[in-house]
């Protein structure tokens, strides 16, 4: 009878050991806490700031991407509908010089696995299409102020991502390096709006 009492009182005392989730010396733990990490384990988690870091690299280069080819075709839109010499010439700058910054935006997206969306994106495609629909001297003083305006938002764009709105050093020099570009397009803009009154 004793030694039913003694086991009886054993088995009490697991089973209430087991209710609490508490471990004892003869019943390891079996549940790990999944959401904590040390060393090594915890860097291979991303941080919401890495995560941040890393979409911001991506719309950076999908932002420099659209903008570029737009750049493009609405420089071949000028060369087309423009009757100004000084209008062509600034349009084949536009063409020579965003078709190579966008072959650096392109091998930095490839090298970085990001894919960039496809043409300039719809508020891009709108100025486009009004530019589209003019000709002659409508057609010149519409296209250097989309270009003055259009490129005081990029020259914003890479000088913001080229200090500290980018993942990576990469990112941050090819938005670094871009910019003096984008500066003196705007600058020839400027002065082409006198040209075109």
């Amino acid at each position: 009878m004793k030694s039913r009492l003694i086991l009886l009182a054993l088995c009490s005392s697991l089973t209430f050991a087991a209710c609490q989730n508490k471990p004892t010396a003869d019943m390891p733990m079996t549940t790990i806490d999944t959401f904590s990490h040390t060393g090594d384990s915890a860097a291979s988690v991303p941080s919401g700031d890495v995560a941040k870091a890393q979409m911001e690299d991506s719309a950076f280069l999908a932002d420099a991407s659209q903008t570029g080819v737009f750049e493009i075709e609405a420089g071949k839109l000028a060369e087309q509908n423009s009757q100004n010499a000084d209008v062509k010439a600034f349009a084949k700058m536009m063409i020579d010089q965003h078709t190579a910054m966008g072959k650096d935006v392109d091998a930095m997206a490839g090298s970085k696995g990001i894919t960039l969306p496809v043409g300039m994106g719809d508020d891009n495609k709108k100025e486009w299409d009004k530019l589209n629909n003019l000709k002659g001297a409508k057609f010149d003083k519409e296209y250097v102020s989309v270009n003055i305006d259009g490129h005081r938002k990029a020259i914003d764009l890479f000088d913001k991502t080229s200090k500290n709105e980018a993942d990576s050093k990469e990112v941050r020099d090819l938005a670094a390096a871009g910019l003096p570009k984008l500066q003196m397009h705007q600058e020839h803009a400027k002065n082409l709006k006198d040209k075109v009154k």
